[in-house]
């Protein structure tokens, strides 16, 4: 049993739940600040676990809802069972399930997965990116007139302040601004050359993940604001075509 073979049935039983639930009436639990939980949520991350447990018992897992079990493994998965849980709870198809896989630390598998519109991103490390098993790559835009900005919402107050501080300090620099309300569809949609450069302050490993190797491997860059590789304990992201993102990454921190 492969890895990716694990991750795809994993998100085959996640979709049909999901999809269960979508467009219906359920209740919205708060978690912090404005951050929600569906029980949609939960049922996918349990059929998504259960799937990585039966095929790879000894496996570590680090989830969205249930946090990190913290097994002694080589293999780490990080699990975003919805991305853009309020997109999802309001009707919208801007949300995914999103699943990457570290071994002893580097991130070698990223899937990400959008159920209304049965999309999947792929990419496992040194071979490529894929949309629905076609290759992708990054844009090639070089002039910020050009290029099209993304950045995300924060459930919290002082986050969401300071995120949009930056954005209304150079938002004029960019051709337009996309701000889509799931973190792993934008890094997604920057590999396949729909967004030039994306930035967030603070965030969760199991929101970047996969999409951290998926545009990695459609030959962009992402970083931290400080320069340095994402990693489970990186806490903002500056990522980018691959073009001038030092230049971009001075900006970010400018401003």
């Amino acid at each position: 049993m492969s890895i990716r073979d694990t991750a795809e049935k994993a998100i085959e039983k996640s979709r049909q739940i999901i999809l269960d639930y979508y467009n219906k009436e359920f209740n919205l639990k708060h978690k912090v600040g404005r951050d929600i939980v569906t029980q949609a949520d939960l049922d996918s991350e349990k059929a998504i676990i259960d799937q990585i447990k039966k095929d790879f018992p000894d496996h570590r897992i680090l989830s969205e809802e249930c946090g990190d079990k913290k097994e002694v493994s080589d293999y780490m998965w990080i699990i975003d069972p919805i991305d853009g849980t309020m997109n999802f709870a309001k009707g919208m198809e801007e949300y995914c399930i999103s699943i990457g896989v570290e071994h002893k630390g580097e991130l070698v598998f990223g899937i990400i997965h959008k159920p209304k519109t049965n999309q999947t991103y792929f990419a496992e490390k040194g071979k490529g990116a894929f949309l629905d098993g076609k290759q992708i790559k990054v844009s090639h835009e070089t002039e910020y007139k050009d290029m099209t900005l993304g950045t995300d919402c924060s459930h919290v107050d002082e986050v969401q302040k300071e995120n949009f501080e930056k954005l209304t300090n150079m938002c004029t620099d960019f051709r337009t601004i996309r701000i889509m309300g799931s973190t792993a569809l934008h890094l997604a949609r920057l590999a396949e050359g729909h967004l030039d450069l994306y930035y967030k302050n603070r965030f969760h490993y199991w929101d970047f993940a996969a999409g951290t190797l998926i545009l990695q491997e459609a030959g962009g860059k992402i970083t931290d604001f400080d320069g340095n590789p994402i990693n489970k304990d990186s806490k903002n992201a500056v990522a980018t075509n691959g073009i001038n993102h030092e230049k971009f990454l001075e900006l970010v921190n400018r401003v």
